[in-house]
């Protein structure tokens, strides 16, 4: 049977306290996590606008994810001119510009065959847009290459803590975390909701599933980072444990097992716990504030030592 900690939050220490065996468990904000963007692989493409700037980190190769207009082939660029012209607010009147004849003087060509000018066309249209349109253009463009991406908007513990997140499910990255994928893909599978999808659109369904999941995790770390969920656990023996109960008026501890003195009428209590962190006792690096998810739960468990040792009465309930 699986041990499951009973986490509540202990006002005096200002973090959320665990109890097992008799040990003490402190999850423990780690105050300078690693940034899994720069320091791990295993990352989905990301961009982050936050506070006005833009940030990307990607690490799986392949054009960047601003580079998406370099994803089409021509085929590709001319059979889409008119939807990519929409997305990105393109004139027609400036097509003259990139080496495209008009029908007459007055009036610009319907269709372009001219690859190479569309690009150019499209490449001067996106260069204009603002930081605040990048994101939602990006994820329009990526739509029509079917590609995925997950679009959101992440908020942390204050108002003012917001960043606009875009996270893109590259071929590359597709490629690297192969394993990953298939691990979804069984899942999703499984899902008893997949027997009500139309057969011939199951494989879409599912893809689709697949890379919210997936995209969304990395979106989900991202917020995590940023706004400060990451843990460290700390476990932690009273080292008062064996100490005797006391009289609460005389200092007596002479107790034959009864809850009174017999020298003043007194309380027999308890001395007051005495916490010190036992060897090995710590690990940090815990991204999110579930601590079962995050694994840090799992890790302090197996850590707790297996012989119990004795709680204070006053914590009994806690326990």
């Amino acid at each position: 049977m699986t041990t499951k900690l009973d986490w509540n939050y202990d006002d005096k220490l200002g973090c959320e306290v665990a109890y097992h065996n008799g040990y003490r468990i402190r999850a423990e904000r780690d105050d300078s996590p690693q940034n899994p963007f720069e320091d791990w692989d295993g990352n989905w493409p990301i961009m982050v606008r936050y506070d006005g700037d833009i940030k990307v980190y990607e690490k799986t190769g392949g054009p960047g994810i601003r580079s998406v207009l370099s994803r089409f082939n021509d085929e590709q660029i001319i059979f889409s001119q008119r939807h990519i012209e929409g997305i990105l607010g393109c004139e027609r009147v400036d097509l003259h510009m990139h080496g495209v004849e008009w029908d007459d003087d007055e009036t610009p060509p319907k269709w372009v065959t001219d690859a190479d000018a569309l690009r150019s066309w499209f490449d001067d249209a996106f260069s204009t847009l603002s930081d605040s349109e990048l994101l939602d253009t990006l994820a329009e463009l990526y739509r029509i290459l079917d590609i995925h991406t997950y679009r959101t908007t992440s908020r942390g513990h204050c108002q003012g803590d917001w960043a606009e997140v875009l996270v893109v499910a590259t071929p590359e990255a597709i490629k690297e975390f192969g394993t990953d994928v298939a691990a979804i893909t069984a899942e999703v599978r499984a899902d008893p909701y997949t027997a009500s999808v139309d057969p011939a659109k199951l494989d879409d369904w599912v893809w689709s599933r697949v890379c919210d999941k997936l995209l969304e995790s990395t979106a989900d770390l991202y917020g995590d980072w940023a706004w400060g969920n990451v843990y460290g656990y700390v476990i932690e023996q009273n080292v008062n444990a064996e100490a005797p109960a006391a009289c609460n008026m005389c200092d007596n501890t002479l107790n034959d097992g009864s809850d009174i003195c017999d020298q003043c009428g007194g309380d027999f209590e308890d001395p007051e716990p005495d916490w010190e962190e036992i060897e090995h006792g710590s690990c940090w690096g815990y991204y999110g504030d579930d601590h079962e998810k995050s694994g840090l739960e799992e890790a302090a468990l197996e850590c707790v030592p297996d012989e119990p040792v004795r709680l204070p009465d006053a914590l009994l309930e806690d326990a």
